[in-house]
């Protein structure tokens, strides 16, 4: 089952702060809550249902799901939210360690309980939704780096450790005496389990002494790897004390197992399943047995009497497993090898009292034996690294270059460590596709096809003080370009301390002296890279260069970050280095004269051809390292220098629209060495051939089939530094800093030096939140040229067919609208939905006007909405929907033309009509003319129903409350009189209606109590002005209006225009909504339509008006009458007793129309399909929607 804030079926509890967001104080305290004690009321007569986090399924390791526990219990009892009700956990999802009965397992199963004992007697498939609470997914995620819960190691955000992690011993210390009381309770493995490890402990060492060893290797990045050499003291000390002392070594990496079993012979291991890479990301092997690996070393550690550690949750439950299995013995000696040394400056303001963790745990610091002896080879004086690798003897030898008798490829990854060295290796095959498709093989990868033949490949690592370890996971020949001053020496070849690289321009000036000086002797390909293996705006780069297709572009970025548009700073900086420093023009396109122009992926990484590189002189990159690393003869250029260059072709060509030059005019020596790098970063794909619009590279072709490895698949990560002046922030933008606010506001505000007047319009970008603004604003009513001779009072749609209309917006903002979305399209992991008309359904999908597209993340898949006005892209599109009432009125224009519609791509058509009161042209020929593949509507006979239910009618918290959310006026307050606000009433179309109404308003008994607000039977001025613009022309403010004049009325006529069993639109809703007694005409099964009883009044219960009119006078006269018609309001909402509302109107109304929508549209390999449901969360994304739009 879904978690609570996806399913809307069971309370899900968000505790966070800021949504989107995770820091270590992203979490509410008590006092943060409203109405903190009725909530942990509740909360408290329900069961905690522990869940996993499920945007971290490909990323969690094994002792991570015992750690969701252990920090929901402790958060949950912090806030005193488990009563008597105990909590239970249930983690049923598919994940490296577990298939889930949807993919092979046993139905009822879930991961948690296979390996550790239930934490309470609850049976998850015995609980009824209602009486469970769950933290919500972010809350969880929240969690999980809180400051004030448990953390088995120093966690890291965005490749930067936590603050409040400091790692010292105190801090540790902190960690095991939070997890006490919490592990004594909950926490414990299966019997079965813990015997037999016990079993096989006792069989192995019997009652000596134990030294555990725990070696972390294969692909650790969060924390730095432990080199071997740095556990032997510890050994020599432990065996030189306990002579018949035993070691036993729990290790997920071969390499370290080899090389410490060479030293000590007669250590221990388990027979466990190892990889080079990473046995965690093979979902191939036995998920039972790994798991188990994973859980029995960290037993047989626990049982140890000295523990050598470095940070990982394996050797760190080993420790909680201690505390809890062996209380009896003696405290076990624990040394953690990668302490914070003291003296650095911390944040820890937190003391732990250690008492009961020393009764079971004795810390000690690291010990040396002042012995520097190799314990590969037993030759003093040589000092083992990873990072020289000539001393690994598991399997591979770099000193003897070990080679594969079969392919003649080097086992181990060359790293190049000259400049000589490079001219000698590219005329072997060590650094050839082959071999690198072999190494990839070897590592776990899937190289790709184009990875064979002769062709080179190189990286080039810029090394300023990264972890290089990850370098020997990888399969492509490095080069580091390490910028400590006598390793860049030696690279070089040189004694001239001036020829090396720096430190300079984000280490932009590393690559640039690779060019420089690698120019002619180039591999094939070059690939650069940072020297971390995991940053934050980057994929794992050892998995992409397992997988990378080399000829899939002449350049290529490899980082995950792509700019729509760059910010005007940025713009600006680029432009006064281009135009100061860049002399030779002629072989790059032209600079875009506005910032719109730059369109392309950032930064330091990327994939480039030899081709690519040398199209460019060998002057233009020395000039570049000058500039980049700040010497001080850059930018001096003489004419003669100029003129010798080389009058190179121009790679490409773009054209660009002229707009005012807003930048100061800046030199480049004027820059930090920041906005140098930040220049280069941008330049990068200009300098190697590509535009200055540079399309986004398409994963598959950068990876292949195993495209999910590239950084491109990615969520779309926007400048990070995007910023805007607050004081042209116009009220109702949702999002100033976002890719098409923040550049649009700057713009708006450099281009034209005044207040973003144009933004400000309500009918131009978002109608403003406030109630009262909204009130007030005028709806604008336009006429349409194209009508207006057949139809003077037509009101046209606002949006693609009226290009007089202000909505269109100011002629710039549209053209920057139209350069973003050509700029998006074609990002696949998205789906796109193109709105043909801007009112598909006859209303508006969120007043979508101005920005390129509406992006909506609610669906669980990402999807874009775009406009009318991009009807241009209708073929990159995955849906296409057409509005029936307007395809009806001008086919020509209003519809697409069928030849258009591509392979697989879904069509549909949207209405709101009854197809009665207006005549429409049936389903079956509507589909056959224009192709439409789906009929969306209220009618019963639609292949998607949706109903006229809205939570904008009620606000957010209806979203649980149904209707339930507004307290009406008193009854003293209550003008005693029919409210009717109707504005369609000519034509024999609404007879119906319109028979009815006259009815009443001849009606004796309701003399005087009738209150007509609109155009139709007009006797009274509506509180706030209410002009009605017809179907799809109605703004939001339209409906509040409508809303905030009904209110104060006692009753509201909601008359149908047709009387059609199933046809119940918003009226109803509306009068419900502000407390107005509803007086129904229309469906005969109103009662089951609407979330309550006696709630409405239906004149099919009356034979007469006469009746009717008795029963309303009596509410009148009578307190206590009126009140029973809004009992309902403080009873909880059960859906079983309003199943037709909760099945068809609830979850089938407008709201839910884009996700349902969405989810025709078929998954492929970059997304999955779209959630076919909205609720709770996507609800509330709606919402904020609804509020923001300025047309309803």
């Amino acid at each position: 089952m879904d978690p609570c804030d996806s399913s809307d079926n069971c309370y899900s509890f968000r505790a966070v702060k800021k949504l989107h967001f995770i820091s270590p104080d992203n979490l509410k305290g008590r006092e943060e809550f409203e109405n903190f004690p009725k909530m942990r009321h509740q909360m408290r007569s329900k069961h905690l249902r522990i869940r996993a986090a499920r945007n971290w399924f490909n990323i969690a390791g094994f002792f991570t799901y015992p750690m969701y526990v252990i920090n929901q219990i402790l958060y949950a009892e912090k806030l005193g939210l488990i009563g008597d009700k105990p909590p239970f956990v249930y983690m049923p999802e598919s994940h490296h360690y577990f298939d889930s009965c949807v993919d092979g397992g046993t139905p009822g199963e879930e991961f948690y309980t296979q390996w550790f004992e239930p934490i309470s007697d609850v049976k998850f498939n015995e609980v009824k939704e209602d009486d469970v609470w769950e933290f919500s997914q972010l809350t969880i995620e929240s969690l999980h780096h809180h400051k004030d819960v448990v953390h088995s190691y120093p966690y890291k955000l965005h490749g930067e450790r936590l603050k409040t992690d400091t790692g010292t011993q105190n801090w540790i210390n902190c960690m095991r005496e939070r997890t006490y009381d919490v592990f004594k309770k909950y926490i414990d493995v299966k019997p079965s389990v813990l015997k037999e490890t016990t079993d096989m402990f006792e069989s192995n060492f019997g009652s000596k002494p134990v030294i555990g060893i725990h070696m972390r290797g294969t692909d650790k990045w969060i924390n730095s790897k432990v080199e071997p050499l740095k556990y032997v003291d510890e050994i020599e000390i432990f065996i030189e004390k306990n002579p018949d002392g035993k070691i036993f070594l729990a290790t997920d990496d071969p390499k370290f197992l080899v090389a410490t079993k060479e030293k000590f012979p007669d250590l221990v291991a388990m027979d466990a399943m190892r990889q080079t890479g990473n046995v965690f990301f093979d979902d191939k092997v036995d998920k039972d047995r790994k798991t188990k690996d994973v859980l029995v070393d960290s037993l047989m550690l626990s049982f140890c009497s000295t523990l050598i550690k470095s940070w990982s949750s394996v050797s760190e439950f080993s420790v909680y497993f201690r505390m809890k299995h062996r209380k009896n013995k003696n405290p076990m000696t624990v040394v953690d090898l990668q302490l914070t040394e003291q003296g650095q400056k911390l944040q820890e303001t937190e003391m732990c009292a250690t008492e009961r963790t020393m009764q079971y745990i004795l810390n000690r610091p690291q010990k040396h034996m002042g012995k520097q002896q190799n314990i590969w080879s037993g030759r003093k004086n040589e000092h083992y690294s990873l990072d020289t690798e000539a001393k690994l003897k598991a399997n591979v030898d770099l000193d003897k270059g070990e080679m594969d008798t079969k392919t003649g490829c080097r086992i181990a990854t060359p790293r190049i460590r000259s400049m000589t060295e490079l001219q000698s290796i590219l005329k072997t095959r060590a650094c050839s596709r082959t071999c690198t498709a072999f190494r990839s093989l070897r590592q776990g990868g899937n190289p790709h096809a184009n990875m064979t033949g002769s062709k080179t490949i190189v990286v080039v690592v810029g090394h300023y003080q990264g972890q290089l370890q990850w370098t020997e996971l990888q399969p492509v020949c490095y080069v580091v370009m390490d910028t400590r001053e006598k390793k860049r020496m030696a690279f070089l070849n040189t004694t001239d301390k001036k020829s090396v690289s720096s430190n300079k321009g984000n280490v932009s000036s590393s690559f640039l002296r690779f060019f420089v000086q690698a120019y002619h002797f180039l591999p094939d390909n070059v690939i650069t890279a940072h020297g971390d293996r995991l940053i934050q705006y980057s994929g794992d780069l050892v998995n992409t260069l397992r997988h990378i297709n080399p000829d899939s572009y002449g350049y290529a970025s490899l980082n995950a970050i792509y700019f729509h548009m760059i910010d005007l700073d940025d713009y600006c900086g680029l432009k006064g280095f281009y135009d100061t420093f860049i002399t030779n023009k002629n072989i790059y396109p032209p600079f875009p004269r506005d910032f719109m122009g730059v369109s392309l992926s950032c930064c330091g990484e990327f994939l480039v051809s030899k081709e690519r590189i040398l199209a460019r002189p060998l002057i233009e990159y020395q000039k570049l390292y000058n500039f980049s690393s700040g010497s001080l003869d850059w930018g001096e250029h003489s004419p003669t220098d100029i003129e010798s260059e080389p009058n190179l072709p121009v790679l490409v060509q773009n054209k660009t629209t002229p707009l005012p030059d807003r930048c100061p005019k800046k030199r480049p020596h004027e820059m930090d060495n920041f906005g140098r790098g930040k220049a280069i970063e941008l330049f990068w794909p200009v300098l190697f051939g590509e535009p200055w619009s540079e399309p986004r590279e398409d994963p598959k072709q950068l990876c292949g089939s195993n495209s999910t490895v590239c950084p491109q698949d990615w969520p779309n990560i926007q400048n990070p530094e995007m910023r805007v002046i607050s004081a042209v922030i116009p009220s109702g933008v949702d999002n100033p800093m976002g890719a098409f606010w923040g550049p649009a506001l700057k713009w708006q505000e450099e281009t034209t030096n005044q207040e973003s007047h144009l933004l400000g319009q309500n009918f131009l970008i978002t109608t403003p939140t406030s109630l009262s603004k909204l009130a007030g604003a005028e709806e604008e009513i336009i006429i349409s040229p194209n009508t207006a001779n057949n139809n003077k009072n037509h009101r046209a749609i606002k949006g693609y067919d009226d290009h007089t209309n202000d909505v269109m917006g100011d002629e710039r903002i549209m053209w920057m609208a139209n350069h973003m979305a050509n700029r998006t399209i074609n990002e696949p992991e998205y789906i796109n939905i193109l709105l043909y008309n801007d009112d598909p359904c006859g209303i508006d999908f969120y007043g979508l006007r101005v920005e390129p597209f509406l992006k909506f993340d609610g669906c669980g898949t990402p999807v874009r909405l775009y406009s009318s006005r991009h009807r241009s892209l209708i073929q990159n599109m995955d849906i296409v929907i057409v509005s029936r009432v307007r395809s009806e009125q001008r086919e020509d224009f209003n519809t697409p033309n069928t030849h258009l519609k591509k392979k697989g791509q879904l069509w549909m058509s949207c209405s709101i009509d009854n197809g009665e009161t207006y005549e429409r042209i049936p389903n079956t020929e509507l589909k056959k003319r224009f192709k439409i593949d789906k009929i969306i509507s209220p009618s019963v006979h639609a292949d998607m129903y949706v109903s006229f239910y809205s939570q904008f009618y009620v606000g957010a918290e209806s979203i649980r409350t149904q209707l339930r959310g507004i307290k009406p006026l008193p009854y003293s307050q209550k003008f005693k009189k029919i409210a009717i606000m109707d504005a369609a009433c000519f034509g024999s179309e609404f007879t119906y209606r319109n028979s009815y109404i006259e009815q009443l308003f001849r009606s004796k008994k309701l003399e005087g109590k009738i209150a007509s607000m609109g155009p139709c039977w007009h006797n009274e001025e509506p509180r706030l002005p209410w002009v009605d613009g017809g179907v799809g022309n109605r703004s939001m403010a339209f409906y509040i209006k409508k809303l905030a004049n009904i209110r104060p009325y006692m009753f509201t006529l909601c008359h149908e225009s047709v009387d059609m069993d199933e046809w119940v639109t918003e009226k109803v809703f509306h009068a419900l909504s502000v407390g107005s007694i509803p007086i129904y005409r229309g469906s005969k099964s109103i009662k089951a339509f609407v979330p309550c009883e006696h709630c409405v009044i239906d004149t099919r219960d009356f034979k007469t008006i006469n009746d009717l009119a008795t029963h309303i006078n009596e509410i009148i006269n009578n307190r206590e009458l009126f009140h029973s018609y809004h009992t309902w309001r403080s009873e909880p909402y059960d859906k079983s007793i309003f199943p037709l509302f909760e099945n068809k109107v609830r979850k089938k109304s407008i709201d839910t129309a884009i996700c349902r929508i969405a989810s025709k549209a078929p998954a492929t390999e970059f997304r999955k399909t779209a959630n076919n449901y909205c609720e709770a969360g996507c609800l509330e994304e709606v919402y904020k929607l609804q509020r923001l739009s300025a047309h309803g």
